[in-house]
Order: C-alpha cells, then sequence, then structure tokens
C-alpha cells in the first residue's frame, strides 16, 4: 500500500469514529432529554399538590371565624374587656385543632382586636395591617390570597382572609396564617431542586434555602415601590437569581444558569449553577413552580455513552488491522505454497455451501413450524368439508337436493369456523369506531379467550365462563372492551405463574342496571398495600422489562369511557378478583361519541 493510501484510510477511520462517537452523544442526549422532560413534569405534578393541599386544609377557617357569634360580638363592642377576652380564647382553640401559625381578627381599620396568639410577646392584637393587601381585598368584601413575610414576627406566611359582615356591612375581616416551612423542609429532604415564584418574579418557596426571596428578574422601580408600601417581604430586599436562559428549550426543558447574588461584601466566585428547567404554572395561586435538574445528570450519560462507542470504534480499527495482517500473512502463505492454498481455497469453499445449506434448511424448517401451526388449527375442518363434499356428491348423483343442501350449509359452516380462526386477529387490529355502539358482552369475553386460547393451553389454565343465556349488551365497542378482558386475562395468569391446578372464572350478572363482569383466578392474590395503586399508570409488580405499568391504568379508562367502574379485592378464599360495572343499554339510547 502507498503512503498516500495509508494516510487517506487514516483520516478515514478518525472521521468515521469521530461522526460515530458525536452521533451516539446527540442520540443519548435526546432519549435523556426526553427521560427527563417525563420525570420532571410528573415531580411538578406531585409538588403542586402537596402546595394545594397545605393551603387548602385552611381554606374553610376564615369563613367560619367571619361567623362565630363571639367575633360578631367583638365586632359589636370592641372595648368589652370580657367580650375580647371570651374572642381570645376561641380563636386560641381554634388556631390549636387546625394547626395554623396564627388566627386573628382584624376591624374595619386594619387593627388587631383578637388573635390566636395574644398571650405571647409577639401578640398581633393592636397591630394594624391595614397596608396589607390581604386585608384591602377583604374589606372590599372579596375572599383574600396572599403571601408575605409577617411584620410582626418576621416569619413567611400565606395568608387567607375573608370578610366579617354585620347586617351586610363589613365590620372587619378574618384571617389565617398558614406556616409553609414544615412542606419547604418536606422539599429539601427529598434532595432535589424545586421552587415556587410568585407573580413577581420573586422565589417564594423553595427546598433551596439559598435561593428564596431571590428575583428572576429585576424589579421595576415602581414595582419596589408598591413592594415597599405592602411590605410583603418586609424588610427583606430580593435579590437576583441571575437566571439566565443557554439556549433554546427542547422536550418541555429550558437549558439555564443560575448564579444567585449574595449580601456578602465580596460576591461569590463560585461559577454558575448549570440546570435543565421545568416550569409549571399554578393559576390557582397565581406563582409558577419550576423543577431544576443539574445537567450533569444528562452530561454523564452523554459521557458514557461517547466513550463506549469509542472503546467500541477502538475496538474495530484494532480488529480490522489484525484482519488486514491475517490477509497478508494468508496472501504470502499462498504465493510460496500453491498446492496448499488450492487445497484451502476448495475446503473453505465446501464449507460456505454447507453453511448456505444449513441456513436455508433452517428458512425451510421456519416455515414448516408455521405451516404446521395452521394445519394444526385447520385441519380438522378441512378433513371434514372432504366428507361433506363426498356425501353433497353422492346426494346429488341420488336426485336428493334437499339434503345435499344441508350438506352444503353444513360445509357453510365449517368455511366459516376457519374464517373465524384468522378473522380474530384481524378483527382485534382494527381500528376502534368513532361512536360508541351496541356491543355484546358474550361476544367479546369469547373473542378475547379465543386470541389467548394458545397461551391458555400452554400455561395449563381452566377456564370456567359463567355467562347467562341471551345478549347482554352494554354501549361500547367490541375491540376495546376485548382489549380490557385481554388485559385482566394475561395479569391473571402472570399472577398464577407457579400455582398448581391453575383456573380463571369469567362470570357474568346483572344488577341494578349494571352488567357486572368478574374475572376470579387461583393465585395469590394482591397485597393490601398495592390495591388503591393497582389502576395508576406505571405502576406494576413485575419485574424490570416484564411490564409498563400501564394496561390496567388503560383498562380503567377504557371501562370509564363507557360510563362503568373497574375495581379489584382478594377473594375470601384466596386469589384475586377484578369486577367491571357496564351499564346496561337501552336500544333508546343514542349512540355516544368515542370519549
Amino acid at each position: 500500500m502507498s503512503y498516500g493510501k495509508l494516510i487517506f484510510r487514516t483520516l478515514a477511520i478518525l472521521t468515521a469514529s469521530i461522526l460515530a462517537i458525536w452521533m451516539a452523544g446527540r442520540i443519548v442526549a435526546i432519549q435523556s432529554l426526553n427521560d427527563l422532560s417525563v420525570h420532571a413534569e410528573q415531580r411538578t405534578t406531585l409538588y403542586a399538590s402537596s402546595l394545594k393541599a397545605a393551603l387548602s386544609r385552611f381554606d374553610y377557617l376564615p369563613f367560619v371565624v367571619a361567623e362565630e357569634a363571639r367575633i360578631l360580638g367583638l365586632m359589636l363592642a370592641p372595648g368589652q374587656e370580657a367580650i375580647q377576652r371570651a374572642a381570645n380564647e376561641y380563636l386560641e382553640r381554634m388556631n390549636d385543632e387546625a394547626g395554623a401559625a396564627a388566627l386573628y381578627v382584624l376591624d374595619a381599620e386594619g387593627t388587631t382586636v383578637a388573635a390566636s396568639n395574644w398571650r405571647t410577646p409577639e401578640s398581633f392584637v393592636g397591630q394594624n395591617y391595614h397596608f396589607r393587601p390581604y386585608f384591602q381585598i377583604a374589606a372590599r368584601g372579596d375572599p383574600g390570597r396572599y403571601f408575605a413575610i409577617g411584620v410582626t414576627t418576621n416569619q413567611p406566611g400565606y395568608f387567607l382572609s375573608y370578610p366579617i359582615r354585620l347586617s351586610d356591612e363589613i365590620v372587619g375581616v378574618a384571617v389565617v396564617k398558614v406556616d409553609l416551612d414544615p412542606l419547604q423542609h418536606d422539599w429539601a429532604s427529598g434532595g432535589e431542586s424545586i421552587f415556587v415564584a410568585d407573580e413577581n418574579g420573586v422565589i417564594v418557596l423553595s427546598s433551596q434555602e439559598a435561593w428564596r426571596y431571590h428575583s428572576l428578574r429585576p424589579l421595576p422601580d415602581d414595582l419596589r415601590l408598591t413592594l415597599n408600601k405592602t411590605r410583603q417581604y418586609n424588610q427583606t430586599d430580593p435579590l437576583l437569581m441571575n437566571w439566565r436562559d443557554q439556549g433554546p428549550p427542547s422536550g418541555g426543558l429550558q437549558p439555564v444558569s443560575v448564579q444567585p447574588e449574595t449580601n456578602a461584601p465580596l460576591q461569590s466566585t463560585k461559577p454558575p449553577g448549570l440546570y435543565f428547567a421545568h416550569a409549571t404554572p399554578l393559576p390557582d395561586f397565581g406563582w409558577s413552580m419550576y423543577f431544576l435538574a443539574p445537567d450533569n445528570v444528562i452530561n454523564a450519560d452523554v459521557a458514557a455513552a461517547r466513550i463506549m462507542t469509542g472503546i467500541i470504534a477502538l475496538a474495530l480499527v484494532f480488529a480490522g488491522l489484525y484482519w488486514r495482517q491475517r490477509l497478508h500473512t494468508r496472501k504470502l502463505r499462498r504465493l510460496s505454497r500453491a498446492e496448499l492454498e488450492a487445497r484451502i481455497e476448495e475446503r473453505t469453499r465446501e464449507l460456505q455451501e454447507a453453511q448456505s445449506s444449513l441456513v436455508q434448511a433452517g428458512k425451510l424448517a421456519a416455515l414448516g413450524q408455521m405451516s404446521a401451526a395452521i394445519a394444526h388449527e385447520l385441519n380438522q375442518p378441512l378433513a371434514a368439508m372432504r366428507t361433506y363434499a363426498a356425501s353433497a356428491l353422492m346426494l346429488i348423483g341420488r336426485d336428493a337436493p334437499d339434503q345435499a343442501s344441508d350438506t352444503v350449509s353444513k360445509m357453510n359452516g365449517l368455511v366459516d369456523r376457519m374464517a373465524q380462526i384468522t378473522g380474530h386477529l384481524k378483527q382485534f387490529a382494527r381500528k376502534s369506531p368513532k361512536q360508541l355502539e351496541p356491543t355484546p358482552i358474550g361476544k367479546a369475553v369469547n373473542n378475547a379467550l379465543t386470541l389467548l386460547e394458545p397461551e391458555l393451553r400452554l400455561r395449563e389454565v381452566s377456564v370456567e365462563t359463567i355467562i347467562p343465556e341471551g345478549q347482554a349488551d352494554i354501549l361500547g365497542d367490541t375491540v376495546r372492551l376485548e382489549q380490557v378482558f385481554i388485559n385482566l386475562a394475561r395479569n391473571a395468569l402472570d399472577a398464577m405463574e407457579g400455582v398448581n391446578n391453575k383456573s380463571l372464572t369469567i362470570r357474568l350478572e346483572s344488577e341494578d342496571g349494571f352488567h357486572v363482569i368478574e374475572f376470579a383466578d387461583n393465585g395469590p392474590g394482591i397485597p393490601a398495600e398495592e390495591l388503591d395503586q393497582l389502576f395508576d399508570p406505571f405502576f406494576t409488580t413485575k419485574e424490570v422489562g416484564k411490564g409498563l405499568g400501564l394496561g390496567l391504568s388503560l383498562s380503567y379508562g377504557i371501562i370509564r369511557d363507557f360510563g362503568g367502574s373497574i375495581s379489584a379485592r382478594n377473594a375470601l378464599g384466596g386469589g384475586a378478583v377484578f369486577r367491571i360495572a357496564l351499564p346496561v343499554y337501552e336500544t333508546k339510547q343514542p349512540h355516544a361519541e368515542v370519549a
């Protein structure tokens, strides 16, 4: 080989290796981003639910206080010491039972006239909160919601307020302060980066304490003036988060850099943190929730993929060099030992022919297995048809057309049976109709069992169907109903793995305007702690790689679309029972659109 060709091939190999390494990293980065996006969406949904639950449990409290007779009496006679004491004791007891941070009442001027913390040095009694938006909103007659740092306690909280009325006149405001620190501690213990920014873009809740009361963007002067009046963040002047986008969003994730400012004399020289951010609006509060995943999660996957690709490329290069050296050695041997090379070539040719024969034999064996499977299902109907055909010819020869017609009808039935064998799969694969239609439950059960028949025989499962005679119709579609039945039957088969004398019982009954279908197996049953999670998406008890945890969740959605319900329980004698209840179809009902 000339020196020029060697250089060219070397450059070509290097170029191909670099391209392969880059492509591997790119593919893994895209997949990892997609996985991270799904994870981030699930986590923000969970965190948002915990926040809503923490606040909604106190929604009732200001309304109850505003309607309390002792509070109304205090509004009528604010200077009476006995009445004020009774109101304070009531608020103290109510706050202890509810578990809020504080519960207090303001008069029409915004001055606190009673409070649950009236016994403490930080009592709100006598403090004026007229400047707080939650007071101003409730004073106008609307329920108020507001996050702020307490001017008396310097502790942050979420304030819920409600107007107090006497004879349709607003005479005061009832307020509950909710402490969100326990919620933030729970978030921090999870080890994830999550925060909530209010309508001003200021972080008010966060799993990272150092991020709290930083703004995502510079605050305008007029907004700072408003905040000074409302003292929303008390004496805290929000610092900048230095939140900067680091490229276009991808898959619902925004690459960002974060470098929070500090109050230290010298600004930290720590480099900015790089994250993938997922934002979810919280319209009930006018806030936004952010989930941040460090970019090294993706970078680690990409680096691992590129290293593995580089190792594979290097191994291929060495393998190529070894193979080239081997060919070169063989060439030298062929030149020096021509006769031996000829024999080697002949033997190689024989081996190649033998290998080709084995490959062809393998193909024929596979075809034979498929043919045998089809023949096994169709052999009996074909044999019977041949007998019926001979009988029909004989009857025609005897001039017995009626009997010959009966024989041909029987042949027709056998043809229908063979068509049913091949038609079930085709029917199951067809698209669902756009409209729900009258659907016989018994037919869907039979179709599902027909499709599962080979697996039922293989696993030696006995099936008992208890379906009363007569048509049991629902408003649905056959394909999706079969899908539910197959999901339940297959789950039962998996649950009975390792059980002797496996049995599956399918029962159909009617009660109170519903058709009830039950799938009962004799497996080990369902652990009690998992019963409430069975129909959650992605919940599975199977080993990794044997299920995504979507079968029961999809079945739940299908049954719900049909206007029914699905539940699970453990049978008294052992095993699991899945119960489906679907409304009985009345012929006068109009067809409904598929949900």
